[in-house]
């Protein structure tokens, strides 16, 4: 785990999302996407300002920056959030 995976586990600003089947990958758009419902309950709740994607058959991880919330036109009711990595690739998660 590097320097910035630890300093955010100890200030519980990560969650972590276990990826095992590729349907949810659009190589197109480099974007994952996932509803809210089908994650576990780490990520339920409050969005945490990072994400980690993690294959659990090679344990490689892609972290995540929370970029922006879609939301409805009074700015009520959340659509999704949505996060990047450096690498370019795209997170949705779908609040469903």
């Amino acid at each position: 785990m590097d320097i910035i995976s630890k300093v955010l586990q100890q200030a519980n600003m990560f969650a972590v999302i276990d990826i095992e089947d590729p349907k949810w990958y659009d190589a197109k758009t480099k974007t994952f996407s996932f509803e809210v419902s089908s994650l576990k309950n780490d990520i339920k709740g409050p969005m945490k300002p990072y994400v980690y994607l993690r294959n659990p058959k090679t344990d490689k991880k892609i972290r995540f920056k929370f970029t922006k919330a879609d939301m409805d036109s009074t700015q009520e009711d959340t659509y999704g959030w949505n996060y990047e990595s450096p690498e370019g690739y795209k997170l949705l998660i779908i609040n469903d």
